[in-house]
């Protein structure tokens, strides 16, 4: 008998797949009467009902035989598309309830599933799956790299078996890989969509969603993909970065050590928590992070790049520079190894050769922010005013820019007949104090001149500057009917500073603080029968690289000024209270502290403390700029590789006349310019 009811079976499919529906149906029933519940006869049956139209006689068929075999998902799709044919929908979602219940699950009864959320229609949706030499094929084209095969044949597939979803995650995966973003996005979606138990496209997603700097759902996206599979390491790196992107480093740590302890000889993820560790400031953590990387695969150019950023701030040159030197020799064209061997090179101060090395960055990338910015202080630094101040028009597309730049579409403004004209402050205070050096310059050339400003600065500028220049705040919206063009304050010297003999007239000083209060400070100050008051400043808030560099201890500095009827006086802004204090129980050394200045949001009452001293000592930092602009007697102390703006090698500052430059001989030795004030005061 069984051997009949195979025959049977096997006769009723020939004919149901050859067209011949009637000798089908008479062979299931055939079956049936024999065995009335079997499983494949009965579906069948239903199969050929919902064929004609008759969806609502295959129902019952449907149930004999889930009944007799609830593990088969074609009889729970058949079951559920006959539901919906119906319109019975909301028994159709509890099918699927059903199904997932007796642990059936598929990428066809999730489409289904998809579908029934979102109220699309399934009619026309194709269940069968592509041949599977056509997904052998697609496999191979893309792991061979073959991205344009790989397209064409993902993207038929798509189109001839839409609720098939390998052909999307492909798809999605060949789109990114050619930088169409975007577009991979709804193909990376739909992955996901049709499996949504699919770890490995959870995670694909993610890193499109990242890449397009959605990074919040990106983050979702990973923990889903972990969540499906703990041990998925890769998901726990991408997580890693993204973490890191959003600023969240200790999080992100966690992240690549546990992609590590799932997968040990990830050498991505150990590079990438040097990263992380590096940005923390445990940079010998990261230097031994990078290297086990490094040990993993011996050609890992990135972490070779990546290890000489670490040296280099651990003060290992020569290991720093034989690391950048590695990772060119394996990667010639890896653009990010040429602009960090720059960096490098201009933190040597040997600036010919950054230049040289940000050249070869930008010619294997043309659009390179960051190389063409810092080829424009490289320049400035080595005074070459016109081509550096063209190029420094870069720093709006950093990947670190200092701001964003104002929106108006008003056009930005170039010397020609008088107009009303808008400018804008841009980067820090220190760095708008500098350039508003250059506002008598702008207002002789505009007919009504609106400058905003960080609000600290307005009163001093409003007794600085003429009258009729209008200052304003600088998160104030300003009608684009009070002005006709518009510049950034960094963009003015393009336009007025374009030789050393440029900043003569202004170099002098342009800023005046109250008299009245500076003459009651001084007063106040020298009451305990000092003759010389000395205004001190030794600490920076600065983030960007380098910045660290410029600190000196305080007992350092208070050393080399103390004596007889001296006494100094912090400039310092923030709380620096208890290191004055712990100056005075170690040394016996006082440095006196204004309370009634708020040296960091008193600006106008901090430029009258400067006033009220004889001379200033800083680090770079603000108050340099803050002296200098008011004329008075400074000494600036400078890291080995200062900032642009105090040129290669010169004792003079061509900005500020008052101001008096020592430089680091060598790297990290403030002994040496401490011996050399000593030297010339």
């Amino acid at each position: 008998m069984e051997l009949t009811i195979k025959r049977l079976l096997q006769q009723g499919i020939k004919a149901h797949k050859e067209g011949k529906l009637q000798d089908a149906e008479k062979l299931y029933r055939a079956i049936l009467q024999s065995q009335p519940a079997h499983p494949d006869a009965n579906h069948n049956l239903g199969v050929i009902a919902v064929s004609v139209n008759k969806a609502d006689a295959a129902l019952p068929l449907f149930k004999i035989a889930l009944e007799a075999n609830p593990k088969i998902e074609q009889f729970w799709l058949s079951y559920i598309d006959a539901l919906i044919k119906e319109t019975q929908l909301d028994n159709a979602k509890k099918a699927v309830e059903q199904a997932k219940n007796q642990g059936v699950a598929g990428d066809k009864l999730n489409t289904l599933e998809s579908h029934l959320a979102s109220g699309t229609q399934t009619q026309n949706v194709n269940f069968e799956s592509p041949p599977q030499q056509q997904l052998s094929s697609l496999l191979e084209y893309y792991q061979n790299g073959r991205f344009d095969d790989a397209e064409k044949l993902s993207a038929s597939l798509t189109q001839q078996f839409p609720a098939h979803q390998f052909g999307w995650k492909v798809l999605g995966a060949v789109l990114q890989q050619t930088g169409r973003v975007i577009d991979s996005l709804t193909a990376m979606q739909k992955s996901v969509q049709l499996a949504p138990q699919d770890a490995e496209a959870h995670n694909n997603l993610g890193n499109t969603l990242k890449e397009l700097g959605r990074l919040d759902e990106a983050e979702a996206s990973y923990k889903k993909a972990i969540a499906l599979k703990p041990d998925y390491a890769e998901a726990h790196s991408n997580l890693g970065n993204t973490l890191q992107e959003l600023g969240r480093l200790v999080e992100a740590e966690k992240s690549y050590t546990q992609a590590i302890a799932f997968k040990p000889d990830f050498a991505e993820a150990y590079s990438n928590l040097g990263n992380t560790l590096q940005e923390l400031g445990r940079l010998v953590e990261a230097e031994a992070s990078y290297r086990q990387a490094i040990k993993i695969r011996p050609d890992y150019a990135e972490a070779y790049s990546n290890l000489g950023n670490s040296l280099k701030k651990l003060d290992k040159l020569d290991e720093a520079e034989a690391s950048y030197t590695q990772a060119i020799a394996l990667k010639p064209d890896y653009d990010e190894a040429h602009f960090n061997l720059g960096c490098f090179r201009e933190y040597k101060c040997d600036l010919e050769a950054a230049i040289g090395s940000y050249k070869q960055a930008i010619k294997i990338k043309p659009n390179y922010p960051d190389a063409w910015y810092n080829t424009s202080l490289v320049n400035l630094k080595l005074q070459d005013f016109e081509a550096g101040w063209s190029l420094y028009e870069w720093r709006w597309k950093r990947t670190e820019a200092f701001n964003n730049p104002l929106q108006s579409s008003k056009p930005l403004w170039k010397p020609s007949k008088k107009q009303r004209v808008l400018l804008w402050g841009e980067q820090g205070v220190g760095d708008e104090i500098m350039f508003a050096s250059l506002i008598p310059d702008l207002y002789s050339s505009s007919s009504k001149l609106i400058v905003l400003t960080d609000k600290r600065l307005i009163p001093l500028f409003r007794r600085s500057f003429p009258d009729d220049i209008d200052f304003r705040p600088s998160n104030e919206v300003v009608s684009e009917t009070e002005y006709d063009s518009q510049i950034s304050m960094g963009s003015v010297p393009l336009h007025f500073r374009q030789s050393i003999d440029s900043f003569k007239h202004s170099a002098q000083g342009w800023l005046s603080a109250s008299t009245v209060k500076a003459k009651n400070l001084r007063s106040q100050l020298l009451s305990d029968d000092s003759e010389t008051l000395i205004g001190i400043s030794w600490h920076t808030t600065a983030h960007h690289n380098g910045a660290q560099k410029r600190l000196i201890p305080l007992n350092q500095i208070a050393q080399m000024l103390h004596a007889p009827k001296v006494r100094l006086v912090s400039l310092q802004y923030g709380d620096f209270v208890n290191e004055v204090k712990k100056l005075s129980t170690d040394y016996g050394i006082k440095v006196a502290q204004v309370t009634e200045i708020d040296n960091m949001n008193d600006i106008d009452g901090l430029a009258a403390l400067i006033s009220a001293c004889d001379r200033i000592v800083s680090i770079d930092n603000i108050i340099v700029h803050l002296a200098g602009a008011l004329g008075k007697e400074t000494k600036a102390f400078l890291p080995h590789s200062c900032d642009w703006r105090w040129g290669q090698s010169s004792q003079d500052s061509y900005w500020y006349d008052s101001v008096q430059l020592y430089r680091q001989i060598i790297i990290s030795d403030w002994e040496h310019v401490i011996k050399n004030y000593e030297t010339l005061k």
